[in-house]
C-alpha cells in the first residue's frame, strides 16, 4: 500500500498488512505505417483498468490516444517529428481529470550516430489545478551512440508542472552490462505498474548476451535458458511500486 509501511516479504501470509492485490486491464491497439515515402505515423488508443482488491483504493481509469509522425529520412541533414497526446482520467467516485498535448521538432543529423533536437507546443491540464491550465511548452532532446556498446539518450521538456526530463545511459564489455537512468515525469496508478521497468534483470541480460547471439530470437532463448537454469524471474525488477489514487510526479 505505502512505501512508508512495513517491508513486504516474499511469504504473504507472514506480512499482510501492507500488501493488497491489485489487478491491471489493458487493451492498446494501434495502427502505423508510411505516408507516400515522406513520413511515418502512428495512432494509439490505450485503455487501462487498475483496480484493488479490498476497496480501500478507488477503481482508476485511463483512456490514452497517441498520434505520432516524422520524415522517413533521417540519415542526414535535418528532419522533423510532431505529436499529439490526449489523456482521460477518472477515479471511481473522486473526479476525473485530462492532460491534452501537442508538440513539434526538428532534428539536426550532425552524424548517423549523434543526433540534437529542438521544439516546442502547447498544453492544457487540470491534473495539478481545479480549472484547466494552458501552457506553452518546450523541449530539447540529444541521442549519441559512439559505438554499439554505448548508448546515450537526453531528453528534457518545459510542462505545466515545471520541467520534466529522461536521460539514458547504456554501457556494455565483453562480461557486463550497464545501465544509468534518470526520469521524472508525471505519473498514475495503471501506467505505474503496467509499464515496463528500465532496470529488469531480464534486460540487461539481453544486453549482455548482444555481444555473443546477434540474432534477438536466438538471444531471448538464451536468456530464458539461463532463467532456467538460476531460478530467477524473467520480469524481476529493480523497483517497487505503491499504491496512489491521484497522478503524482
Amino acid at each position: 500500500r505505502t512505501p512508508f509501511g512495513v517491508a513486504g516479504t516474499s511469504d504473504f501470509s507472514s506480512n499482510p498488512i501492507n500488501r493488497v492485490e491489485t489487478t491491471n486491464y489493458r487493451v492498446a491497439p494501434y495502427i502505423r505505417g508510411v505516408f507516400a515515402n515522406f513520413a511515418d505515423y502512428q495512432f494509439r488508443l490505450s485503455s487501462t483498468e487498475t483496480r484493488v482488491s479490498d476497496g480501500s483504493i478507488p477503481s482508476t481509469r485511463a483512456t490514452e490516444l497517441t498520434a505520432f509522425a516524422r520524415n522517413s529520412q533521417t540519415a542526414s541533414g535535418l528532419g522533423w517529428s510532431a505529436e499529439a497526446n490526449a489523456l482521460s482520467l477518472n477515479t471511481v467516485g473522486i473526479d476525473e481529470r485530462s492532460d491534452s498535448r501537442l508538440r513539434a521538432s526538428l532534428i539536426a543529423n550532425v552524424t548517423p550516430q549523434l543526433h540534437f533536437s529542438l521544439g516546442g507546443g502547447v498544453e492544457q491540464s487540470d491534473l495539478e489545478f481545479a480549472g484547466k491550465k494552458n501552457t506553452l511548452t518546450h523541449n530539447i532532446g540529444l541521442e549519441w551512440s559512439p559505438n554499439e556498446r554505448t548508448k546515450l539518450a537526453a531528453v528534457m521538456q518545459k510542462r505545466f508542472f515545471g520541467y520534466d526530463h529522461l536521460v539514458a545511459i547504456g554501457h556494455r564489455t565483453r562480461l557486463t552490462a550497464w545501465r544509468l537512468s534518470s526520469n521524472r515525469e508525471v505519473m498514475f496508478l495503471g501506467s505505474r505498474l503496467i509499464g515496463e521497468q528500465s532496470g529488469s534483470v531480464q534486460g540487461l541480460l539481453l544486453d549482455l548476451l548482444a555481444a555473443t547471439i546477434s540474432d534477438p530470437v536466438g538471444r531471448a532463448e538464451a536468456a530464458q535458458r539461463k532463467f532456467e537454469q538460476s531460478g530467477t524471474s524473467a520480469v524481476s525488477g529493480i523497483t517497487r511500486d505503491a499504491m496512489a489514487t491521484k497522478p503524482y510526479l
